[in-house]
Formats: structure tokens, sequence, C-alpha cells
């Protein structure tokens, strides 16, 4: 009987060591499942960041457009007139003449041209208007410029400038 008995013990140790062994394997298996999540998740976890990172670099901009946008927008036809007469008298330039333009309009903005014949001294007072108009936080272009030399006895240049202004249109 003992020779029946190691036997059986065997049978069922075999038994234990087979199903230990199973287990063992299933647990292998879910450990490299849940590994293979993880990275993936750790992969998902950092798409979203950056996705967040990049949204609030898009919010960033945005206001910052807003914030520009608001500068150049702030003023209006009259005052850019006044202005552009006050740049005049502090270069010791004389306006004989500011018409408007007609409007241009291209996309999401609006360009106000407007025609400036003046009078100076001398070329370095249209360069100091031109200088204070470039250093304006104003947003002004140049689109020409033609000056001609001596108009009269008591102005020594004249020029003839186009000058422009934008405003940013506002989302419909």
């Amino acid at each position: 009987m003992d020779q029946i008995a190691i036997s059986n013990k065997i049978k069922d140790n075999a038994l234990n060591i087979v199903i230990i062994f199973i287990a063992v394997i299933i647990v292998f298996k879910a450990v490299q499942k849940n590994e293979a999540g993880l990275v993936a998740l750790k992969a998902k976890a950092q798409t979203e960041a950056s996705k967040s990172q990049a949204l609030g670099e898009i919010w960033s901009l945005e206001n910052n457009f807003t914030v520009l946008k608001n500068k150049i927008n702030n003023k209006a036809i009259a005052s850019v007139i006044h202005k552009i007469g006050s740049f005049a008298k502090e270069s010791s330039v004389k306006l004989i003449n500011i018409r408007p333009l007609q409007e241009k309009k291209s996309g999401i903005y609006s360009r106000y041209p407007f025609d400036l014949q003046l009078t100076a001294a001398s070329y370095h007072s249209i360069g100091k208007f031109i200088s204070i108009l470039e250093k304006s936080p104003d947003l002004y272009f140049i689109e020409s410029l033609s000056i001609i030399p001596g108009v009269s006895d008591e102005d020594k240049v004249a020029a003839k400038i186009v000058l422009s202004t934008i405003l940013i249109e506002e989302k419909p």
C-alpha cells in the first residue's frame, strides 16, 4: 500500500504543480496585457498633455491677437487726421492738404489711405515726420512718397505721401 499511497501523492503533487504552472502562465499573460495597457495609457496621457499645451498656446495667441486688434482699432478716422496734423507740427512740417481716399477692404481688415501734401524747410524735417509716423503706437504704412525740391523761397522742399492705416474687422 505504500507504493499506491506514494503514487497517489505524486499524482496529486504533479496535478498541483501543473495547476500552479497554468496559474503562473495566466498571471504572466495578465501582467503582460496590463503592461501593454499601461504603456498605451501613458502614451495617451502624453498626447493629451501635448494637446492641452497646444490649446493653452492657442488661447494665449488669441488673447494677444485681441489685445493687438484693440490697439490697432483704437482710432477713428477723424482722430487719425488729427494725429497726422500733430505729427506734422512736431516735425516742423507744414501740412498743406490731407485728403482721405477710398477705403480698401481686404479679408479681415480694412485699409484707410490718406493723400498728404506737405512742405518743409529741409529733407530732415520730412525724415523726422516719417520717423514720428513709424514710432507711433498706431499702425501707419507709407504707400508712396515723392519729394519735390525748391517749391518756393520760404519752403525748400515739398512732398506728396500716400499714407494708410488699418482697422481689423470684427468676426461676424
